[in-house]
């Protein structure tokens, strides 16, 4: 049984990371601005500890005797960016992540295997290139953000710390993130996508995510900068229309990006249409098995087609 310690547990990521880590019967700690809603969403069995994401506490002590710490806590990106909200991303990522490392590396009294949460937007949109953990940073608010939050964990050498920066692609699953948005406007028979839908979609099936983490727990050699993507990136055309096909609506209606591009242009441009084919090059490389390889088995479990 390993100590767990797991920051933005409420999450939709989060709450899968607890079921599968209590189901294997370790012991989790979670550390939440949102006690309450945590303590309605876990078991008794998780322990609860109030957190503010931004300076020293008592949060702290939960730290000392960790094996694992996975820190998810981070402000939605799928939200008007105004100029303060864009500061709330930035700051509940970079600064939370400066916070909880030194905080780690102060206390803990054993090594500690860090699993850092990244994003793929730190590539920027690059076209049909193929993207891999060696392919060099783009530009763009999120590119400059991910790689100021990649740094912000960085770890003393003389530190027992295992750190692992997981650049997770969207992550799909029924119960929040991206599917949901795209499936209900289909079941309304007003299925789309934006543009021509050429822009390369990378994706992981949330359920994949606990089971990569659980397999680089185990293989010491996992360390680093890793994509969280399945090896089948897809043009977000055939996405829509593999969709589609799955809840057996149609998908006929190409949505207009010229007035997104007038209204919203920095998320137009960074949310809706970069073209993104990352590969989990290193993933494959130290013999993971992908347990959803291709989107139409993520997409049959996903929809309990199997």
């Amino acid at each position: 049984m390993m100590n767990i310690v797991i920051t933005g547990a409420t999450g939709f990521i989060g709450r899968h990371l607890v079921r599968y880590f209590q189901a294997a019967g370790h012991h989790l700690s979670i550390l939440t601005r949102q006690p309450r809603k945590a303590g309605k969403l876990f078991s008794p069995g998780v322990n609860i500890i109030p957190w503010d994401a931004s300076s020293s506490g008592e949060w702290e002590t939960a730290l000392a005797d960790a094996g694992v710490m996975i820190h998810l806590a981070g402000a939605s990106i799928a939200r008007f960016w105004t100029s303060r909200y864009k500061r709330q991303i930035w700051q509940s990522r970079v600064q939370s992540t400066r916070i909880l490392m030194q905080a780690l590396q102060r206390v803990a009294r054993q090594p500690v295997i860090f699993f850092q949460m990244s994003a793929t937007g730190i590539y920027g949109s690059r076209g049909d290139e193929t993207l891999t953990e060696q392919s060099a940073a783009g530009t763009g608010f999120l590119a400059h953000v991910v790689r100021e939050w990649e740094t912000a964990g960085e770890v003393g050498r003389d530190k027992p710390i295992r750190r692992i920066i997981m650049r997770a692609g969207v992550v799909l699953g029924r119960d929040g993130g991206f599917l949901p948005r795209m499936e209900r406007p289909m079941k309304w028979f007003l299925g789309g996508y934006p543009g021509e839908g050429r822009q390369w979609f990378s994706w992981i099936h949330v359920e994949e995510i606990p089971a990569i983490i659980q397999f680089m727990i185990r293989h010491s050699q996992c360390r680093g900068v890793y994509n969280f993507v399945a090896p089948e990136p897809v043009p977000l055309r055939h996405f829509c229309r593999t969709l589609a096909n799955t809840v057996k609506r149609p998908c006929w209606l190409p949505i207009p990006v010229f007035p997104l591009k007038l209204l919203l242009p920095e998320m137009t441009r960074e949310l809706i249409l970069p073209s993104q084919r990352v590969l989990p090059q290193k993933l494959m490389q130290q013999g993971y098995t992908f347990r959803f390889p291709t989107l139409k088995a993520a997409l049959h479990n996903l929809y309990a087609l199997d």
